[in-house]
């Protein structure tokens, strides 16, 4: 499905940490997670939209995509330039899994979770509405966004082992 190496992988995008992509449909946009964060961006009718691989929550008072603010701000400035208007717009955030070096108790162990729910404030204040979540958890995900149909397809991997099935969202 996805090769990490690559950034075009059967026909795919492949959208590193701190990138933003915009794009409309057929392609497709891709990444792996861990704690980081994806935040993709929709329009149904015009078959558009965007992804942001977002590593931590924050602002940097700049540019730096790898901040949840900027990178938010940004993929809604590009879908909006590249789009038209962000109206009928929907949004779906993916990953911020827990950080499995930390301990129970440690700041660093929630930190995905806490970019994840930073993301879903900034689209509350923006008034676009989130239709699909797959946060949390201890695994990484390989995500694949398909701009023709708006579907995330999940990849979990448990263990060492990427699972079968895929959860779709």
């Amino acid at each position: 499905m996805l090769d990490r190496g690559t950034t075009k992988a059967a026909g795919m995008n492949y959208v590193r940490i701190g990138e933003v992509v915009t794009s409309s449909s057929p392609a497709k946009l891709a990444t792996v997670l861990g704690s980081c964060v994806a935040l993709t961006l929709y329009n149904p009718v015009t078959r558009a939209g965007g992804m942001a691989h977002i590593l931590i929550s924050g602002d940097d008072r700049g540019e730096n995509c790898r901040y949840s603010d900027p990178a938010t701000r940004r993929l809604l400035e590009e879908v909006r330039e590249a789009h038209g208007e962000v109206d009928g717009l929907v949004a779906k955030v993916v990953g911020g899994g827990f950080i499995k070096s930390g301990g129970v108790g440690s700041l660093l162990r929630n930190v995905g979770l806490s970019t994840a729910l930073r993301v879903m404030s900034i689209l509350v204040e923006n008034s676009i509405p989130v239709v699909g979540m797959h946060v949390g958890g201890g695994y990484e995900r390989r995500v694949v966004f398909d701009l023709e149909t708006g579907r995330i397809c999940i990849v979990v991997k448990k263990g060492n082992v990427f699972c079968d099935e895929d959860i779709v969202i």
